[in-house]
């Protein structure tokens, strides 16, 4: 049983959440603003925070600033503020995802769960490793080697070599070697727009998808893979898969079986992109929401 903290001030939307996420087995502790939800944090441990942002004095994006430059803790966001400014900003100060209100309630608790069992791989890899002179702290992102054994003081470059070598964690892969992660992959699709708007003012669609999943790979040679060719080989994979996606009638979705139709094409996509470096597989979809009209179909 997870403990999530759930910081939100509209106190209906709060009861909502606590309801739902306690009823899905988590023990839920509630705040109702910024200042609150910092002393409940500073008072007890949690694997999990829902934040909202707009609070009075600290707002969340404040709340996840202060949190970041002492703990790891996951964070989720959930607000009604959804545009791109403020969704970048959120990211930016390491929030592991970002959900916009309104929120569909199974969506919602499918990535806690995704977020959850992400943390959990984390934390189960070991904070050092040693590569032949070499010690790599995977938490601090740094390199030491022993340099007493590999070169001697009257080298010229000795005070160099000497100095502990910081590297962005971007370049270090060494610790994923042989371990299958994950790479989150929510996809979706929206048409036929109607000639009204929701009550945050924003466009209601009378056809929608949203697809969560998750696309698992892994460096067979981290030595080999930078992070741009692995960022490229994830987002081309989104990408493509967000494209099919769009390309599909609404007929398709509704009416097909859309999960084996993208589990199809993700199969396709993870044998073309994968290398003898690093290897994708298949995505593995957790949830499809279809609402069409009145009609609302969760897979």
């Amino acid at each position: 049983m997870s403990k999530i903290l759930i910081v939100e001030d509209d106190l209906s939307i709060q009861a909502l959440l606590h309801d739902f996420i306690q009823e899905a087995g988590h023990s839920v502790i509630l705040a109702s603003d910024g200042v609150e939800a910092l002393a409940k944090y500073s008072e007890q441990s949690f694997d999990l925070m829902l934040l909202d942002i707009m609070f009075p004095k600290i707002d969340g994006f404040g709340v996840c600033e202060v949190i970041r430059q002492k703990s790891d803790v996951p964070i989720i966001m959930l607000t009604a503020l959804d545009d791109e400014e403020n969704q970048l900003k959120g990211l930016d100060l390491q929030a592991d995802d970002y959900i916009t209100k309104p929120f569909s309630m199974p969506v919602l608790l499918r990535k806690i769960a995704a977020v959850l069992r992400r943390s959990s791989k984390q934390n189960d890899i070991p904070q050092t490793m040693n590569y032949k002179d070499l010690t790599l702290d995977l938490e601090g992102y740094k390199v030491y080697t022993d340099v007493i054994s590999t070169i001697s003081p009257d080298d010229e470059n000795y005070d160099f070599v000497t100095t502990t070598l910081s590297f962005s964690s971007q370049e270090l892969y060494c610790e994923h070697m042989g371990e299958e992660l994950t790479f989150s992959m929510p996809l979706s699709k929206q048409s036929m727009p109607c000639d009204y708007l929701d009550e945050d003012g924003e466009t209601v669609y009378d056809f929608s998808c949203f697809v969560e999943a998750d696309v698992a790979y892994f460096i067979n040679a981290p030595e080999l893979v930078t992070a741009a060719e692995r960022d490229k080989a994830l987002l081309t994979f989104k990408e493509e898969m967000q494209n099919y996606l769009n390309g599909l009638r609404e007929e398709e979705i509704a009416g097909g079986d859309i999960k084996k139709m993208l589990i199809d094409k993700s199969t396709e996509l993870a044998n073309s992109l994968s290398t003898e470096n690093m290897k994708l597989s298949p995505c593995e979809i957790y949830l499809i929401e279809i609402n069409g009209g009145a009609e609302e179909v969760v897979q």
